[in-house]
């Protein structure tokens, strides 16, 4: 056999090895470029020596948000200068994220205050060991994300035809190279149609490419806006994998502003499928989680809050109406647990359990908080008169209701 043929089948041969898919077993931890198997240890001291460690997260995972937090603990211990950047806060929220760390607000109001439910919406215990270790080592917690809208603008119309007022709230995006392509048009090609609308368009594919670059440049500036404010410290991001996985989304958007001191770590659950040595730069394997608690809900559709009044818009000086206690119940849905324990649409929901509602959010939180098989007083207001409701649930969640309601 000739040399060059005989080399060329040996360098084959070592690039199947290479790229062949690793099987992970729980906790074990490998660094995926030459595929060797590290101590936890190991592999902090690894990451350590980075400025950027971006630790992604399938979104309801709690083993996922255990490894975060490994990860955070130790470079807090390792670096002591670090902070923590989180996909799930807008940066308008910031303000809270610092009230939170300085420990002005309990968890319940911290909660309200970012409306959790609202803003993110998974359950919010899967993310508060993460926070209260925050709080409780001084931790900065950097708010990552942007408003829905914003990256909503781009994939409707494009980058090209952003108004001006919207674009200039934009970092600079870095297009997305064939790989990032081929990744991208695995996702869209198994959700974009059957979301059919806007996703349907022409033009679809490019302007969610735009939109999925811009989210990786949005996080990416976020991130770098802490580093350069202190410039001997380290930043964990944390976020879902569709941001990290194969190196194409914010790292490469890191690499494009000239910040290419990072490292990937993925948890990964060793049921799913083996996981590739060019997703990430490390990897952790995690058992499969246990399945989440399904949510209360009892079937009621809240009210907006009240917008002011023409009049008192043009009359500054007016006495702003007093508000109304509670939050209002728009519509009851039929045969539902709000039905059956007597809510009517119309009516103003001002207590759980003798603790007072103070908004739409603070409400969805104290439901969110109940378990099936509880039992709960709900004081409400019914044409100006304080009544109570007995709500018994379930001990398991009632079956899907049909569209108006019927099981």
């Amino acid at each position: 056999m000739p040399a060059a043929a005989l080399i060329g089948g040996v360098l084959l041969l070592v690039q199947l090895i290479t790229m062949t898919p690793i099987q992970l077993t729980p906790e074990q931890t490998v660094r995926l470029n030459d595929r060797a198997s590290l101590t936890h240890d190991a592999l902090f001291d690894e990451l350590a020596q980075k400025r950027f460690v971006l630790v992604g997260e399938s979104h309801d995972d709690a083993e996922h948000h255990r490894v975060q937090l490994a990860v955070i603990q130790a470079l807090h211990q390792r670096r002591g200068d670090i902070a923590i950047g989180m996909e799930m806060f807008p940066r308008h929220l910031q303000p809270q994220l610092d009230r939170w760390v300085a420990g002005e607000l309990d968890e319940s109001a911290f909660l309200d205050a970012v409306e959790w439910y609202f803003t993110w919406g998974f359950e919010a215990e899967l993310y508060l060991p993460i926070l209260r270790y925050a709080r409780d080592n001084h931790i900065p917690v950097i708010a990552l994300n942007v408003k829905r809208e914003l990256i909503s603008s781009v994939r409707k119309q494009g980058l090209e035809n952003l108004d001006p007022e919207i674009a200039k709230q934009l970092p600079p995006v870095e297009p997305p190279n064939a790989a990032y392509r081929a990744l991208l048009n695995d996702f869209f090609s198994q959700h974009g149609r059957a979301m059919g609308g806007m996703l349907a368009a022409p033009q679809a594919f490019d302007r969610f490419m735009e939109a999925q670059s811009t989210w990786d440049a949005v996080f990416a500036n976020g991130l770098i806006g802490w580093t350069e404010q202190h410039p001997n410290g380290a930043i964990v991001g944390v976020m879902g994998m569709g941001h990290l996985r194969g190196k194409q989304g914010v790292t490469r958007q890191l690499d494009a502003r000239g910040f290419s001191d990072h490292a990937i770590v993925l948890p990964w659950t060793v049921t799913a499928e083996w996981i590739n040595p060019n997703d990430a730069d490390y990897a952790w394997g995690t058992p499969e989680a246990p399945e989440g608690k399904e949510p209360v809900r009892l079937g009621i559709l809240l009210a907006e809050p009240a917008a002011p009044t023409e009049g008192a818009a043009a009359k500054p000086d007016a006495a702003p109406p007093a508000p109304q206690a509670g939050v209002g119940v728009e519509k009851v849905t039929p045969y539902s647990i709000a039905e059956q324990s007597g809510f009517k649409d119309g009516d103003r929901i001002t207590a759980i359990n003798a603790q007072n509602v103070a908004s739409r959010h603070a409400l969805v939180r104290m439901i969110r908080a109940l378990n099936w098989g509880d039992a709960a007083t709900i004081t409400i207001l019914r044409d100006g008169a304080e009544q109570s409701l007995a709500v018994t649930l379930p001990k398991e969640p009632p079956p899907p209701m049909g569209p108006h309601g019927k099981k």
